[in-house]
């Protein structure tokens, strides 16, 4: 099986591979939630939904990107945090927030004492 690339996994979640999504998860993420578990709510989140795109990606930590994926139908969220080597070291199903204030500039002003 081959490597998802992180800029691909919103293609692969719209065609329900939860499967290949979830084998590439580390480990330590399969020990906390089984296959059988990961597929159903995978399956539960993905109803009703439209195609998730890739929204914004940004650097966490060295070596650790964030990619997350939006339906812009549903505004459901997917998070995922990809390391260099493409194993998905985290995953996460939410909400896309947006708020009043997102486009307001702020001006930070710094006092000397």
């Amino acid at each position: 099986m081959s490597a998802i690339y992180p800029e691909e996994l919103g293609f692969y979640f719209n065609q329900e591979k939860f499967e290949e999504i979830y084998f590439q998860t580390v480990k330590g993420y399969q020990d906390v939630i089984p296959l059988n578990q990961f597929k159903k709510e995978a399956a539960a989140f993905h109803e009703g939904t439209g195609d998730f795109k890739l929204f914004k990606h940004n650097q966490l930590e060295p070596g650790v990107k964030r990619y997350s994926y939006v339906d812009n139908q549903t505004m459901r969220m997917i998070t995922a945090a990809f390391s260099n080597e493409r194993d998905i070291v985290g995953l996460q199903f939410g909400m896309l927030e947006k708020f009043n204030t997102d486009y307001i500039y702020t001006e930070k002003v710094c006092t000397a004492f």
